[in-house]
């Protein structure tokens, strides 16, 4: 476990975690100074139910593959849980102990494990109320020196080899049944907006009323064409649509996104493309998704449908693929439309998450990559919706293909490393 991504992660004081291991790993974790953790060996967790406390990342550190008791620990994980816990099995993988026994054979040592594969581990947590958020295979060479990190990276690029990774880490999320008051559980719904004038009102007209505790944030960045001002003429012609209006803080759309999350007031917070080429009425599904607690982020997806060259041009559908297919790579879950116009999160999870944003500094130029970056690195249930599409009516998209599909790609290298690593 220690030379995971999850150095930076332990560190988050917004998280209470608890790492249960062996004994022998248990002076490891001693020796650095992580925040807001309990660390016990699988023998002294009892007490922690006695004192009715529960946690919100679990770590089982390398130990289903030994113990003789696994459906106990469930039961017991189960009840330091609360309704969010996400818990984080880490075991040598199915490879690593094949090779290890075989080994083992040859020279006459025992060497015994529990058989457990992704199926049968998804298999029990289902029975003890968790879902299966993704899984993630890495390291290669069994060796933590500067020299054998680096061939790791290295091989880390090779598809196909991860069937040959020595480390496994498999993402569980507790399910509970939420039964919340759907029209008054809150919606923030928040548009960035630069030189989009002539498409506000348009939006504006067509946004439903999801909650009865709803606001409309407009982000703006700079515009030149007096979008602003067009939004600031729009509120006072819609007053009963709660609409608010802000000039974003930091640079590019990442920035306005960040700017309309901080300053939202409701549970769920859609974030939702000032382009006009989207239907509002989509924004229903998100909503209903996250005010049932069936994911911490949602994005949509355009590529559920066939799209001309109007909706996208090829360029853009190649790149769209191939940053998607990278993205499922990395995390270990099914991505498949990287810059999706429609978003949507738990506020709770997102400010629990928000320490991390500025990880990439400004390389991400829309915010997209660091966002489904920043939720999956702390464990969050992230999944997709399809969408509606349509070609814009006023104004020029903002993208440029050969620009920002570099620097997207330089991201997706520091992505690649941060997680792989």
């Amino acid at each position: 476990m220690q030379n995971i991504e999850y150095k930076k992660f332990l560190n988050n004081p917004n998280f209470s975690k608890l790492i249960v291991t062996n004994k022998i790993n248990i002076t490891e974790f001693d020796s650095h100074n992580y925040e807001n953790l309990e660390i016990k060996g699988c023998d002294n967790l009892q007490s922690l139910v006695d004192e009715k406390k529960n946690f919100d990342i679990i770590i089982l550190n390398e130990i289903l593959t030994s113990i003789q008791n696994i459906a106990k620990i469930l039961k017991i994980v189960n009840n330091l849980s609360n309704n969010k816990t996400r818990v984080i099995v880490h075991n040598k993988t199915f490879f690593y102990h094949t090779a290890r026994k075989t080994l083992n054979l040859l020279f006459k040592k025992k060497h015994t494990f529990n058989w457990l594969n992704s199926n049968e581990l998804n298999t029990y947590f289902e029975n003890f109320g968790y879902s299966l958020i993704r899984k993630v295979k890495k390291k290669f060479i069994p060796y933590d020196n500067f020299i054998f990190r680096f061939i790791n990276i290295i091989l880390s690029f090779i598809p196909f080899l991860p069937v040959m990774a020595l480390e496994e880490f498999t993402f569980f999320k507790r399910e509970v049944v939420q039964n919340p008051d759907l029209k008054n559980y809150g919606a923030s719904i928040c548009l960035t907006v630069k030189d989009e004038k002539e498409n506000i009102e348009n939006i504006v007209k067509k946004i439903p009323q999801i909650s009865t505790q709803q606001e409309i944030i407009f982000i703006e960045g700079g515009s030149t064409d007096g979008t602003y001002e067009e939004v600031e003429r729009i509120i006072s012609i819609y007053p009963d649509k709660n609409i608010k209006v802000m000039k974003q803080k930091g640079f590019g759309q990442k920035g306005a996104i960040k700017t309309g999350f901080d300053n939202s007031l409701y549970k769920a917070i859609i974030l939702f493309e000032g382009d006009d080429t989207c239907d509002p009425n989509d924004m229903f599904y998100f909503y209903n998704s996250i005010a049932l607690g069936r994911a911490d982020f949602l994005q949509g997806t355009r590529l559920a449908y066939p799209l001309d060259h109007e909706q996208m041009p090829l360029i853009n559908k190649i790149g769209n693929f191939f940053f998607a297919l990278w993205f499922t790579w990395i995390l270990g879950q099914r991505v498949t439309d990287v810059l999706s116009p429609i978003k949507a999160i738990n506020k709770e999870s997102y400010l629990k998450a928000s320490s991390d944003w500025e990880s990439f500094g400004e390389d991400d130029p829309f915010g997209d990559f660091e966002l489904m970056f920043i939720m999956a690195r702390n464990s969050f249930k992230f999944s997709e919706i399809p969408i509606s599409y349509f070609p814009r009516k006023y104004g020029e998209t903002k993208t440029n293909v050969l620009k920002h599909g570099a620097r997207l790609f330089k991201l997706m290298l520091k992505l690649h490393i941060d997680f792989k690593a």
